[in-house]
């Protein structure tokens, strides 16, 4: 059961919670965030992660997992190169780069001992009022999407991370944001097929080895009064309809969309029943590292009540030690401090710069304003300024 789980926990070092959690719980994995002080500096990371991985020793190597998309979502910002994030990467329209990053990203994290990063971004931002992926998207145009999703899995497959796609069958086109609500998506499936599912399709076929689930209510995959991590009929539509073979991941279950109604817990085991294979419990607002306890405990109870079967659990562990396999994690999970010279070198700047400067866009010169006046010309700039009082 403890397989199935990847949990947060608070500080930046070992301590006799986390022990705990990883040697009587033995959790699948764990996640690294910002917020409850995980990360300070890579050597801390790197030292915090070989702790993690001796004290699981004689098990099954946990993940080390993190939301690591570039731009405004990165979890790591020293230290390591600093992306400017998917939006840049399309509106720089070169796949190229996408491809490099990927392989430099997933490099520097497989350094530091990470082993499962949540990227990439797979949603199609086709809503100028989504309020929570906006610029973490690539762009709003579906093949455009796909196309870029695609050029960064082979990297991070080659560097021994794991991808993910998210999030599952698509986030692009709500004005909830799901950590605060639960959204829904009335579209028909052709609209879906047309939009949505275009660069899920496009990364089950090219052997993306995870998939997470949003926590978003999508009636035309089959489930009205679910969301998409809860739901079998979603949950089968990705297996079975767009092929994928993979791992499939929850967002984090202390999110709003779910927790409000169903509560973590419960959400967890609906989602383990309903054909998810892990379940994130990340540090949400109002959560603790208990819910991991007690998210153990509910899966033991409604495996040994008949509510789960024994098959579905099966089932999930083994697609979970066959990804730990394929990353090499069960050989060798532990940090290269050796390689720490490659962390944010002159070549890997060079390549976030080049994305940064190919990513800038003329939007609009509605009064012929660019070119700017000639050289020599003063230029105002005005800003408001904060408010000190």
């Amino acid at each position: 059961a403890g397989q199935t789980i990847v949990g947060f926990f608070n500080g930046d070092a070992m301590s006799g919670d986390l022990r705990a959690a990883l040697t009587e719980l033995h959790l699948g994995g764990v996640i690294l965030y910002s917020a409850p002080g995980n990360i300070s500096s890579v050597g801390q990371v790197a030292t915090l992660v070989t702790d993690i991985q001796n004290v699981a020793a004689g098990g099954v190597p946990p993940f080390v997992a993190i939301d690591q998309e570039g731009g405004a979502v990165a979890r790591i910002t020293k230290g390591v190169t600093v992306w400017p994030g998917n939006m840049a990467l399309g509106a720089a329209g070169d796949v190229r780069l996408a491809a490099e990053q990927a392989r430099i990203m997933a490099r520097e994290l497989r350094i530091l001992g990470i082993t499962w990063d949540y990227a990439p971004v797979a949603d199609v931002n086709s809503n100028p009022d989504n309020p929570v992926i906006g610029v973490r998207s690539f762009g709003s145009d579906a093949g455009e999407v796909a196309r870029f999703v695609a050029a960064m899995l082979p990297p991070f497959a080659r560097e021994g991370v794991l991808s993910c796609a998210k999030h599952f069958p698509g986030h692009g086109d709500v004005d909830v944001d799901s950590h605060l609500g639960l959204p829904r998506i009335d579209h028909d499936r052709a609209r879906l097929e047309s939009v949505e599912l275009v660069p899920f399709r496009r990364a089950a076929a090219l052997g993306v080895p995870s998939v997470m689930t949003a926590h978003i209510i999508v009636p035309a995959l089959g489930a009205t009064d679910v969301p998409a991590t809860m739901s079998a009929q979603t949950l089968s539509f990705l297996r079975n309809d767009i092929g994928f073979g993979g791992l499939v991941v929850t967002d984090s279950l202390g999110m709003g969309a779910v927790d409000k109604q169903w509560g973590s817990v419960e959400a967890g085991v609906m989602a383990l029943i309903a054909g998810a294979d892990v379940l994130i419990y990340g540090a949400d607002k109002g959560h603790t590292p208990a819910d991991q306890w007690k998210a153990h405990a509910a899966i033991l109870d409604a495996l040994r009540s008949g509510r789960l079967p024994q098959s579905r659990l099966d089932d999930a562990v083994l697609r979970i030690l066959k990804a730990k396999a394929t990353c090499g994690i069960l050989d060798d999970p532990m940090p290269g401090a050796d390689r720490f010279g490659e962390l944010a070198s002159d070549a890997n700047l060079a390549v976030a710069r080049a994305i940064a400067e190919a990513s800038v866009t003329l939007i609009r010169n509605d009064r012929s304003l660019v070119p700017f006046a000639p050289a020599g010309a003063a230029i105002p700039l005005v800003w408001q300024a904060e408010r000190k009082d």
